[in-house]
């Protein structure tokens, strides 16, 4: 949403003044928002998220299998959950499943 206001934005203010660089303006909010997301680690944040809301009582249930599908940036935030000895086994055994699998066949989205 940002990126789409920023556009716009820029749109605008470049009908007011021609001379405005408007691709290197638009290239540096698409670098900055790009670094932004890359730190911010989405997949933790949506883990961290929902594992606290769970733990808080503020949501009744929690989709584990959808946590499983994070990427492994969302790890702790996982074994904060109430898990059996069992649960947390199969959880670790996902994760290195798939890192052995990115590992010889590439990220699969």
């Amino acid at each position: 949403m940002i990126l789409v206001a920023a556009v716009f934005i820029v749109v605008i203010i470049r009908e007011l003044i021609p001379r405005l660089p408007g691709v290197k303006v638009l290239f540096a909010v698409f670098t900055v928002c790009l670094a932004a997301l890359c730190f911010c680690d989405p997949d933790a944040r949506v883990a961290q998220y929902n594992v606290e809301s769970y733990l808080s009582g503020q949501t009744d249930s929690i989709d584990k299998e959808s946590l499983y599908e994070l990427s492994e940036s969302a790890l702790p935030y996982i074994e904060q959950l109430p898990l059996t000895e069992s649960e947390k086994a199969e959880v670790q055994m996902k994760f290195e499943e798939r890192k052995k699998q990115e590992m010889y066949f590439g990220k699969v989205f």
